[in-house]
């Protein structure tokens, strides 16, 4: 559009140029007609002369007017095609900003880009050793409850044993009663090894409670209330060997005895 209107404005001032040239021409024949008709003024032939020059000079001044009214217009037309070149300069202008502003943006954009590709890489690199973590856990914990269930299975059989032996204890006890009136020997060691086993069931600081929580770490046994106190402490060590444990290596273990309300 710049170099139209370049053009454009070129060929008009060449045009005016041109008029320039032609009044300049018509003013020095306008003043060889003057010397003429000054020279021609005596004779008849120098009037009729003097009115064709005054003709010519009438013609000359009507093409001088028509030129000037001509021009007139190209120099308001010329003004304001400089208006719009001026104004197609500063459009011109802002669009190189934008466009120097979209190449940042751009660049910009570009290493936001790469910055999340790299952190999509390495979340899923997280990803992936969460996952071989979940499945090592999913694992250890199959283990822990597989090591639970035989366990559990230890403590019903001992249970049902320590059961068994009661009744044949109340048995033999009360035949022993029956065949020495009261006074037995049998008995007694019976109930000592009975003790034994029920202390062997009983949580080792609580007494009253039985052994119902098992440290999945160090194997041993002990009431809830007494692991669960000392995790509520911080003091997150074993009672029996001071080894310390995690909230998941707690694991329950369901007695045939349930223990007392605390």
């Amino acid at each position: 559009a710049t170099d139209e209107l370049g053009v454009f404005v070129s060929t008009v001032e060449r045009e005016l140029k041109k008029k320039e040239k032609i009044e300049a021409t018509q003013l020095k024949n306008f003043k060889k007609l003057k010397v003429e008709i000054n020279s021609l003024k005596s004779d008849q032939q120098q009037e009729q002369r003097i009115n064709k020059v005054k003709k010519a000079l009438d013609s000359l001044r009507k093409d001088y007017q028509n030129a000037v009214s001509v021009v007139n217009p190209l120099k308001d037309h010329i003004s304001k095609l400089e208006e719009s070149k001026s104004r197609l300069e500063k459009l011109l202008q802002k669009c190189e900003r934008a466009c120097k502003e979209f190449e940042i943006r751009a660049r910009e954009a570009e290493y936001v880009k790469g910055t999340l590709e790299a952190k999509v890489e390495s979340n899923d690199e997280v990803q992936d050793t969460l996952k071989k973590k979940l499945d090592a856990q999913e694992k250890h914990n199959i283990k822990l409850q597989s090591e639970k269930l035989s366990r559990e299975n230890k403590i019903r059989r001992l249970e049902e044993e320590c059961t068994t032996l009661k009744r044949r204890l109340k048995k033999s006890k009360s035949q022993l009663d029956s065949a020495t009136g009261g006074k037995g020997i049998m008995g007694n060691d019976v109930e000592l090894k009975l003790e034994t086993m029920e202390n062997a069931l009983r949580c080792p600081i609580y007494r009253h409670l039985w052994k119902d929580t098992i440290l999945t770490r160090c194997n041993h046994m002990h009431s809830r209330k007494a692991i669960m106190d000392n995790y509520n402490k911080r003091n997150r060590k074993c009672p029996t060997c001071k080894l310390a444990y995690t909230r998941d290596e707690i694991k329950s273990v369901f007695l045939y005895q349930a223990n007392e309300p605390e």
